[in-house]
């Protein structure tokens, strides 16, 4: 009947049309009902202008469902968090089913007290149905409803599931609720509110989401920025720490205002830390999970987690945030404030211990040093032999104490002779992109025995394609590519990872990998009878904040005294013979 789409707005009683729009055709927050004004006081016009309006809607709905159009954009399948369990209950269960009951609360205008008083019977008994399923738990007529919403959300869910269970149960809760409301404002109580913690809980979360630019991630990258811009950070180092803050708002709610985050909220994460998978988003097992859900399952499968390193690492990453945010007084208040990782139990632990004579041995006669079989397979023994960075970044850490990341960006020109002997200038530029963790340049004096494998002669034969070329200058190893996060050094690091482990020299988690060749120098300069803090500052590149360091121009440690701390490193027991060429051959 066309009379049930008509209604009177205004004081003038213009007629208006208002139709459903259907259920598949709505979007999450979108308008659940078209109205269009006709313009006219007059009930038959009324009536024969809305006939076409209604027609043309239901076309619109009928084309979109016939071209498999949807009204929202492709869902991604995924596994539903609780949270989004717990808000499409809500969503659907309450918020809905109260918007309907009020819509059609109208329709009921002015009939007799006879037809109100069948209203009020259906809604009490259906608050008694639902009651009662809440109470026995049967939730066998809802689950078809719940099964409709779960599929058109994109959740992965079976209906054996644990969490569509979950999700009826809810479902039902908040209807529960939502007939409650209903049914005591039949009554006059129009001041009803929802009683289940479920419906409040959601609610407050609800009130608590951030406004437009004001969610976390997008205040991170304002963060970002300003860290960037003021030389806090570098430029580098923001997408790991971005890493770190997406997964922060993850575990707390991605749309949540940072104004809302509690202490709670804080003390929670902190204790979720050591919970957490290693490496979980990347891995088939937790494909699809949250991070609740991948802590829950690396419970169950007894996972390797987060290491205590680490979890400090994320922590120090997200208290600064928010310590930023409560300067710029987004928070009234700092959540972080005295929170820790207790890292005292590892403290003076090497995690990446040095290399003894034997595993350097087994490294130096394996098949990159002696002639491998092919390109992707130097484990294996055969007829090539590489002059590239695959051969040389290990020596070189090995000889200077460098870190992986420092050699991979060096340039040819960043290798040169001073006085009588060749250094490596290994430099923090923001020009060349350039970077050591210290934020501080040093220079390391090219051992007698590197100079002697070839190390020299290969960096002038690069000099040679440079200035062949009429360049400047370009990077000594031109074959790494940065990753994603703008790293040089992460493609070596992982190639001699899985090298080391592919020839024996490394076992599980033992530590072993390219720090190791830093370390074993370090040891090296103490047999040599250097001070830590002397091997630290000036072959190590740690930072040296005295203040000392900070009077005249001139880098700490002379060439002279440089060159003669790295000469003083015996390497005894390590064999290089083979390795000095009389002419060192070329890959092919």
């Amino acid at each position: 009947m066309i009379s049930q789409h008509l209604f009177q707005r205004g004081k003038r009683g213009t007629w208006h049309v208002r139709i459903a729009v259907p259920r598949q055709r709505q979007t999450l927050g979108g308008p659940r009902e078209r109205i269009k004004s006709l313009g006219t006081t007059d009930r038959q016009l009324a009536e024969r202008k809305a006939l076409p309006i209604i027609a043309a809607w239901r076309a619109e709905w009928d084309a979109g469902d016939r071209e498999n159009t949807p009204a929202t954009p492709a869902i991604t399948k995924h596994m539903p968090s609780v949270a989004e369990i717990e808000q499409a209950a809500v969503e659907w269960g309450y918020d809905q089913y109260t918007d309907f009951i009020a819509r059609s609360r109208k329709q009921l205008r002015g009939v007799s007290p006879d037809k109100w008083a069948e209203h009020v019977t259906e809604r009490k008994a259906k608050l008694a149905l639902r009651a009662q399923q809440v109470a026995t738990g049967d939730f066998s007529q809802i689950a078809p409803t719940a099964r409709r919403i779960a599929d058109r959300l994109g959740w992965e869910i079976s209906t054996n599931s644990d969490d569509f269970g979950l999700f009826c149960r809810h479902l039902a809760t908040a209807s529960l609720d939502a007939h409650r409301v209903t049914a005591a404002e039949i009554e006059g109580q129009y001041d009803a509110a929802p009683a289940s913690p479920l419906v409040q809980e959601v609610k407050k979360r609800t009130a608590a989401k951030a406004k437009p630019g004001e969610a976390i991630m997008e205040l991170f990258e304002q963060y970002a920025r300003e860290c960037v811009s003021e030389g806090d950070k570098r430029a580098d180092g923001i997408a790991p720490d971005r890493v770190v803050i997406a997964q922060f708002a993850e575990f707390v709610g991605k749309d949540r205002a940072p104004s809302s985050i509690t202490r709670d909220d804080a003390v929670a994460y902190r204790d979720a830390l050591p919970r957490i998978p290693t490496s979980y988003s990347k891995k088939k097992d937790y494909r699809g999970l949250n991070i609740h859900q991948a802590i829950e399952k690396a419970d169950r499968l007894n996972a390797n987690r987060l290491s205590t390193i680490t979890q400090a690492r994320y922590l120090s990453t997200v208290s600064p945030f928010f310590k930023w945010l409560n300067n710029k007084n987004k928070i009234s208040s700092f959540p972080f404030a005295g929170l820790t990782i207790n890292t005292k139990k590892i403290k003076g632990k090497n995690p990446r211990p040095p290399l003894d004579k034997d595993q350097l041995n087994t490294i130096l006669k394996s098949p990159l040093f002696t002639g491998f079989l092919a390109h992707g397979e130097e484990h294996r023994a055969g007829n090539k032999h590489a002059d590239d960075w695959r051969y040389w970044i290990p020596l070189v850490c090995l000889f200077t104490g460098a870190r992986i990341g420092e050699i991979a960006q060096l340039l040819v020109n960043d290798v040169r002779k001073v006085q009588d002997a060749y250094f490596i200038f290994i430099k923090e530029d923001e020009k060349t992109n350039q970077r050591t963790k210290s934020k501080q340049g040093r220079h390391v004096a090219v051992h007698p025995t590197l100079e002697k494998l070839g190390f020299v002669e290969f960096v002038n034969n690069e000099r040679a394609i440079l200035n062949l070329n009429g360049e400047q200058d370009r990077p000594l190893f031109p074959e790494i590519k940065p990753d994603k996060r703008g790293q040089v050094g992460a493609t070596p690091s992982r190639f001699w990872r899985d090298y080391l482990a592919a020839i024996g020299a490394k076992r599980g988690a033992d530590g072993i990998g390219t720090h190791s060749f830093r370390h074993t120098m370090a040891d090296e300069l103490r047999k040599a009878n250097y001070r830590d803090d002397e091997i630290g500052a000036l072959i190590l590149g740690h930072s040296n904040k005295t203040v000392t360091s900070g009077y005249g121009q001139l880098r700490e440690g002379t060439a002279q005294m440089i060159l003669e701390m790295i000469s003083s490193v015996k390497f005894e027991g390590v064999e290089f013979e083979h390795l000095i060429p009389a002419e060192k051959p070329t890959s092919h």
